[in-house]
């Protein structure tokens, strides 16, 4: 599994060059290899609650720096759930809540329909 994942970036670049000859595929080829990097670290990071920065550099045969950086753009973009404390090296994942993050949200929601109801009704008798 280490030896896979080691070579994934060299064989993310060697995919890179196939997609950037591919007239159809070039245009979407920075597309394409982000959603790559997401899956496999969302893949990587499922296996853990906490990994250790450098470990997971290690892992993928990156700097540390690299790996922040990708991890906060992607996390930022809400593509992987997790924290990084850069404090402590450690990077956190969070996981979905599932059923119960599914009913929270239609609680939230149910709670703004009402409120802009109540909102429609004042305006309305108003």
């Amino acid at each position: 599994m280490k030896v896979a994942i080691k070579t994934f970036f060299l064989a993310l670049l060697e995919i890179s060059d196939f997609l950037a000859k591919d007239r159809f595929l070039a245009p979407h080829r920075n597309y394409i290899i982000k959603e790559m990097r997401a899956k496999v670290y969302n893949q990587y990071l499922a296996a853990y609650k906490s990994v250790r920065l450098a470990s997971m550099a290690k892992s993928f045969g990156v700097s540390t720096n690299f790996i922040d950086n990708e991890l906060c753009l992607f996390i930022a973009g809400s593509r992987v759930n997790a924290k990084i404390d850069r404090v402590n090296g450690i990077v956190e994942t969070s996981r979905p809540a599932g059923k119960n993050g599914d009913y929270q949200q239609v609680i939230e929601k149910g709670d703004i329909l009402l409120n802009n109801i109540q909102k429609l009704t004042r305006i309305i008798q108003s």
